[in-house]
């Protein structure tokens, strides 16, 4: 009996709670980040208490201001990290992993065709290969690049000496 009345105490003043550990470090976050983040929460529980609509206004505006801190400084320390190791394949894979996240999504179910989703792929990859060159001049201007056109100044080789695909049997493989 004494056990039942101390677990039954112990579950409504001090229930036992599970959280979930990051296990991925945000390295990039520094104190004054941290700083406007405490300001942030107590906007929001003084919003809370008062449910004031200039409170509202107030913390909304602390927390799109943080994440866009948030954001900028991840995507510099991103930068300066490719930039370091950009001649080590292995650290850049390390990075690129610590970026996507190791969670498996659910499989999206597809009840279609193959054929009909095979034609899906294909538009896309087709879409990406028209819309490329209308990004290209945007994209290499955000990262300070110039743009070369490779192709300007090529030779035409003859039809012989054209790459081809060609079927090819079991055997030759």
């Amino acid at each position: 009996m004494f056990k039942n009345a101390l677990d039954s105490t112990l579950d409504y003043h001090a229930p036992i709670k599970t959280f979930k550990a990051r296990s991925r470090q945000n390295a990039h976050i520094s104190l004054e980040i941290k700083k406007h983040m405490n300001v942030r929460d107590k906007l929001h529980r003084k919003f809370l208490q008062t449910r004031d609509k200039k409170n509202w206004e107030v913390y909304k505006k602390s927390r799109n201001n943080v994440k866009n801190k948030i954001k900028e400084v991840a995507s510099k320390y991103l930068t300066d990290e490719v930039k370091a190791h950009k001649n080590d394949p292995g650290s850049l894979w390390k990075i690129v992993n610590k970026i996507i996240p190791s969670k498996e999504k659910e499989r999206q179910v597809y009840t279609k065709d193959l054929k009909i989703i095979v034609g899906e792929f294909n538009e896309y990859f087709v879409s990406v290969g028209r819309s490329t060159p209308e990004m290209a001049p945007n994209l290499a201007k955000q990262n300070n690049n110039r743009l070369s056109n490779p192709l300007s100044n090529s030779k035409t080789y003859p039809l012989e000496q054209q790459f081809n695909f060609r079927p090819v049997s079991c055997t030759e493989v």
